[in-house]
């Protein structure tokens, strides 16, 4: 019989995200097998943040064994350092790459274009740096790497855990999806304001983009309710691994300066303060929530064993142990960066389909910069804000100040951990 050791880690990206569930097999069965969710940081974080994970060795250990990689949504500060590794070739492909099944519907797809096409011309019009979205599509086009869409209700089995995903609900988001192609059209337009310039740019990246779009929904496979991580993952990697030793990497990017890349969150922020336009900033959120995975991670068969929780710190080592009460099984929500409706659809889902006793582990809803009444009801013990407010510029620091003092409120019934650049959560567990 063989044994089982997980280990799910919320790293430090500062504003970003990244998770790391390793699954370790005893000498019986194969080697290691990695679980990437999202992978990226935004403005001055990425490079410090990349830095942290080469200097620390989590490239080296994900890069020797096959890995899949669940990327919830084409937001910079979610794919960023990911990219940027395999782009480099200093981190090898992964087997298969897990999207919202939104991509491939066509509605969804429509949405998608001139939601890419706003972000383009709003950042023309404004003066401000691109949300920067093509390598990601290209990657998504012509890697090779077989793609397939997750929706709410699917179970993802992962040797003794489950991956239950509670975001998107495919009807809701279609039909989402319908109305925001003529809000978008409308919006580019708004932006453009008879400028003719901008409205040829806008027509010329619908026309581009559509085809691009269209390709890549075409290659996201449809799954059943149950999908097996073992039909997922080959035996053996095929790709080469690291070419250098961590010294050597870090050497690469000492004089690496990163682009002042906006999110399309930070984008879409910046442009309503600017426009005074509060409709365009939700339109896009809109369109990004209809592009978005969320799920739970729970143990396949229920026991009350507590979970141990270690706080660590990339340069201090272990700083604390945490022993979470019994919680009949579940031990992770992620919610993405979902916010408005959208979030308490998926919350709702979460709660009435998956919820059993107490939440050990809550990610931060975007970053601290939401919040929903369900976090009351699943009464997380621990919420891990993935924020950084050191190396990002002032104006991204407090997007939404109502909704990060919520979470601070509550810090004498929860522990609250923000993540700045070194301060993660390791989790490990025993099937």
């Amino acid at each position: 019989m063989c044994l089982y050791d997980h280990i799910i880690e919320v790293l430090p990206v500062g504003w970003g995200s990244l998770i790391l569930h390793s699954i370790k097999f005893d000498h019986c069965c194969r080697r290691t097998i990695n679980i990437v969710t999202d992978g990226g940081s935004t403005i001055g974080c990425f490079s410090h943040s990349l830095k942290s994970l080469l200097r620390n060795g989590v490239v080296e250990r994900l890069d020797r064994d096959p890995w899949i990689w669940i990327l919830s949504h084409l937001d910079y500060d979610h794919f960023s350092i990911v990219l940027k590794l395999i782009e480099e070739r200093l981190l090898h492909k992964p087997e298969a790459v897990i999207l919202p099944a939104s991509y491939s519907k066509e509605p969804c797809q429509e949405a998608l274009v001139r939601f890419l096409t706003l972000a383009k011309v709003t950042a023309f019009m404004l003066n401000f740096s691109p949300p920067k979205y093509e390598k990601i599509l290209d990657f998504l086009a012509r890697s090779g790497v077989k793609t397939y869409g997750f929706s709410a209700g699917i179970r993802f089995i992962t040797y003794g855990l489950r991956y239950r995903f509670i975001w998107p609900e495919l009807n809701y988001v279609v039909s989402a999806c319908k109305e925001l192609v003529e809000i978008l059209d409308e919006k580019i337009l708004r932006i453009c304001r008879g400028n003719e310039e901008c409205i040829r740019k806008a027509r010329k990246l619908m026309d581009e983009l559509s085809p691009r779009i269209k390709d890549i929904g075409k290659k996201v496979a449809d799954v059943g309710d149950i999908v097996d991580l073992k039909d997922l993952v080959s035996e053996v990697s095929e790709e080469e691994g690291l070419r250098y030793e961590s010294q050597e990497v870090l050497k690469l990017f000492n004089g690496f300066k990163q682009e002042d890349n906006l999110s399309a969150d930070e984008l879409f922020s910046l442009a309503q303060r600017r426009l005074k336009d509060r409709f365009l900033y939700l339109a896009a959120k809109r369109t990004l929530n209809s592009f978005s995975l969320a799920y739970m991670i729970s143990k396949l068969y229920i026991d009350l064993n507590p979970l141990i929780v270690k706080v660590f710190d990339h340069k201090k080592g272990i700083l604390c142990l945490k022993k979470l009460s019994k919680n009949y099984g579940s031990i992770l929500l992620y919610p993405d960066d979902l916010v408005s409706d959208e979030l308490d659809e998926a919350l709702r889902y979460a709660y009435n389909n998956f919820y059993i006793g107490q939440l050990p582990i809550l990610i931060a809803l975007h970053h601290g910069n939401a919040y929903s009444n369900y976090i009351g009801r699943m009464r997380p013990e621990v919420i891990y804000m993935s924020r950084c407010d050191t190396y990002n510029p002032k104006r991204y620091r407090y997007p939404f100040r109502r909704n990060l003092s919520k979470y601070l409120n509550k810090a004498d019934l929860i522990t609250i951990i923000r993540s700045n650049h070194g301060i993660g959560l390791r989790i490990v567990i025993l099937i």
